[in-house]
């Protein structure tokens, strides 16, 4: 699914309406209906019942007259309360409202100063009276155009649906909550329900936005398809009914089916090495090996049963420093992936490995946690890399991404969209924003939003997890954005069952990795892809 901007929205319907002759009163009708469609669904019988439509004097406004229109044409008992003066309606709005009049949808224009600051809270009231008592109110206050914090008139129309304590229909986008970055600088609407128009808009589904969303519904309105193929949004949501897992010949052995080698761990951070190992063999790799300072590989051969080891040479503070790169990078030979940075520690000494590896590697390489932190303002040392033949993968949190681009926290929080696919392209690679939603940046600018996952995985490990996942996942041939975006997913998708089976509260990084094969299972049953297909089997050892 696209996902446009409140930027690219306007502009698709510009294209349709001056350049391919698209009328927008018809764009306007179309959005009405649908809208109207869609409540009679959700609330329906709808005949008799009261609704009362909230309007701006903007084309969102003119939306709502359309619903309320159609909505008293099905049986409804439908009015409008106009937040501002009838004369303040111009264009295809100002039609709208005067058919519906003419229609017989009583109208009610409550206040009219507009957009002052100062107010007595007469709207707030008077659109609290108007809902009392209502069926279903509808938000038809603020569209894409809208930006900023909502004031006077509007701001006090706002708090009134706010307290309403029934079903709230938002059009298109609930007022109050900007389209583009889903942040809400002001009061904002909580809707039930909201019937997006035409491209749905990224603010549906970045917090504190989807919050406010409720169920999400998409009507088309009329906009030509040419219209959306010349902007060209370049966000979208993520499929996974379209995921496809990369499949494994009936004699696979471990040998080709996927080798991942995990670079990291230092005194007090064992666990996030193991975690990720294994991930990539829980998502598929035939073999994970755990490289990591000669000291703390006993501790992880005692504990890695399923996985192997390789001791690294080590400094005093038991990390890897630069000696540690070229035993690295011979070893590293037969492997497909390098997994680097869960638990490398932050020690200075760090560095010179890290850059090490950097400047010779030319291959795969997934980059997390510690191998993060280290690269501040690293992104052209990531293209340099991604110049001289590495496929690279970044998994970032916002407080890592904010050190690895040198871009402040609020931003990146304003824009994450936005940044995920200028970071893409500034590294020349894939870079994986981790949040709720997780965005997948990839290098030619395009982002993914991902569609899974929940509160409960922000646990301690829970991103090692992921870097396994990935780099298990690139072992199996799948291109690094492929991997990063199906990576994502799975991840999320694991919480999603071990929150199902645990509650969100108790979850734990081990009870992602360990609700993995449910998640992977699914994506390959709904392939057609089964498990028990003797020709899916793999010879062992």
């Amino acid at each position: 699914m696209l996902l446009a901007t409140a930027a690219e929205m306007r502009e698709i319907d510009r294209i349709a309406i001056e350049e391919m002759g698209v009328p927008g009163i018809d764009l306007m009708e179309r959005a009405g209906s649908e809208v109207a469609r869609a409540i009679a669904e959700e609330h329906g019988p709808i005949a008799g019942k009261r609704v009362v439509v909230v309007a701006g004097s903007g084309n969102n406004g003119g939306d709502g007259f359309v619903v309320a229109r159609r909505l008293r044409e099905a049986g409804a008992d439908a009015r409008v309360a106009l937040v501002g003066a009838r004369e303040g309606m111009r264009g295809d709005a100002a039609t709208a409202r005067a058919r519906a009049e003419g229609a017989g949808v009583p109208v009610r224009a409550l206040g009219g100063t507009g957009s002052s600051d100062q107010g007595d809270g007469s709207v707030a009231a008077a659109v609290a009276s108007a809902l009392d008592g209502c069926d279903v109110a509808v938000d038809a206050l603020l569209g894409t155009g809208a930006s900023g914090e909502p004031r006077g008139e509007v701001a006090q129309a706002i708090g009134a649906l706010v307290a309403f304590t029934g079903p709230v229909v938002a059009i298109d986008v609930p007022s109050g909550i900007d389209a583009t970055s889903g942040g809400a600088p002001g009061p904002a609407v909580r809707a039930t329900l909201t019937v997006t128009l035409g491209v749905a808009k990224t603010g549906l589904f970045l917090e504190p936005g989807r919050a406010h969303v409720g169920r999400l519904r998409g009507v088309p309105i009329g906009i030509p398809d040419a219209a959306v193929a010349r902007v060209a949004p370049r966000a979208s949501l993520f499929e996974a009914g379209a995921l496809r897992l990369p499949a494994r010949a009936p004699d696979a052995h471990k040998g080709n089916a996927g080798r991942v080698l995990v670079v990291g761990a230092s005194p007090g951070l064992t666990g996030s090495v193991y975690l990720a190992g294994m991930a990539a063999l829980r998502s598929g790799a035939g073999v994970a090996t755990l490289a990591v300072p000669r000291s703390l590989q006993p501790i992880l051969a005692t504990k890695a049963t399923e996985l192997m080891t390789f001791a690294l040479p080590e400094t005093k503070a038991h990390v890897l420093g630069t000696p540690a790169a070229a035993a690295l990078l011979d070893f590293a030979e037969g492997f497909d992936v390098i997994a680097l940075g869960p638990g490398l520690s932050r020690s200075a000494e760090v560095r010179g490995f890290l850059g090490a590896v950097l400047a010779a590697w030319r291959r795969p390489l997934v980059i997390d946690a510690d191998g993060l932190w280290m690269l501040a303002k690293g992104l052209p040392r990531l293209a340099k890399a991604s110049a001289r033949g590495a496929s690279i993968v970044v998994t970032p949190h916002v407080g890592e991404a904010e050190r690895l681009a040198g871009e402040a926290r609020a931003a990146i929080e304003a824009d994450r969209v936005g940044f995920a696919r200028r970071s893409a392209e500034a590294m020349e690679g894939t870079f994986l924003l981790k949040g709720n939603p997780t965005i997948v940046g990839d290098r030619d600018g395009r982002a993914t939003l991902n569609t899974s996952g929940n509160a409960g995985m922000a646990t301690a490990g829970a991103g090692d997890v992921l870097t396994g996942v990935v780099a298990g996942l690139v072992a199996q041939g799948m291109e690094a954005a492929d991997a990063a975006r199906a990576g994502a997913y799975l991840h999320g998708r694991a919480g999603d069952l071990a929150a199902a089976a645990l509650g969100w509260r108790s979850i734990v990084a081990g009870d992602i990795l360990a609700h993995l094969p449910a998640a992977i299972r699914e994506v390959d049953e709904r392939a057609g892809h089964s498990p028990l297909d003797p020709r899916s089997s793999a010879s062992s050892g």
